[in-house]
């Protein structure tokens, strides 16, 4: 009887452990985003869309997600630490994470630079 008590509290005790290491990779993975590799391209790109009070264009990085080939349009110098120079075309790795309650006129995603895999001079290609 004794012996069944102890398998039977073994048994709670390793469901709640894994339902407690469960959630906690869940809430790690959304927390952390997902890391995609995306291209940008060498040269920027006009968008309608302007800021309050802008008056002019908007030139944006136009990158290119792997593997979904979804497109984005990102402000220079909003993927961290990631310095864009015009007549490069690079790979990155990037960190997309979501923003928890973003503002209505921001960006609803961090973009966080993990590595640079290439950076290309597009003048190479006429050398």
């Amino acid at each position: 009887m004794k012996s069944n008590l102890i398998s039977k509290l073994f048994g709670i005790v390793a469901i709640l452990l894994i339902t407690f290491m469960v959630s906690c990779s869940d809430d790690n993975n959304r927390s952390n985003g997902k890391t995609v590799v995306m291209d940008v391209a060498p040269d920027l790109v006009s968008v309608g869309v302007r800021p309050p009070g802008y008056i002019g264009t908007v030139n944006v990085m136009k990158c290119t997600v792997e593997d979904t080939n979804q497109t984005l349009y990102i402000n220079i110098g909003d993927i961290e630490r990631f310095e864009y120079v015009k007549g490069f075309s690079y790979k990155l790795r990037v960190r997309i994470t979501p923003i928890d309650n973003p503002p209505a006129d921001g960006d609803t995603n961090r973009y966080e630079l993990l590595e640079i895999i290439s950076k290309q001079s597009i003048y190479d290609q006429y050398s």
